[in-house]
């Protein structure tokens, strides 16, 4: 079976759907994290979810998300017009740049 092609254009097409969420889907506009951790950071406490993909697109405001998973620990940034996108059972914590 050959993939498919755009009529219009004669060039393949590229499937980037995202991957399916497990239960229902929500879209929320928020602000996190304003007060200070133990750490010396204005984040959340680390936790995870058991059957919930994770989405946050940035449209404003500065960041880092930790997240500990199969793949092991990371850091990434957060600035506007990232897509942060994770699985079930990845543990995570966002963090807000102050300043």
């Amino acid at each position: 079976m050959s993939d498919p092609v755009n009529p219009l254009t004669a060039s393949p097409v590229v499937d980037r759907a995202l991957p399916h969420f497990s239960g229902g889907t929500s879209l929320s506009h928020l602000c996190v994290y304003n007060w200070e951790t133990p750490d010396g950071l204005h984040g959340g406490s680390p936790h995870l979810h058991t059957l919930s993909t994770e989405a946050y697109f940035i449209t404003a405001g500065r960041g880092e998300v930790h997240t500990i998973s199969a793949a092991g620990p990371a850091q990434d940034s957060l600035v506007p017009g990232a897509l942060l996108w994770f699985s079930p059972g990845t543990v995570h914590r966002l963090a807000t740049w102050r300043g």
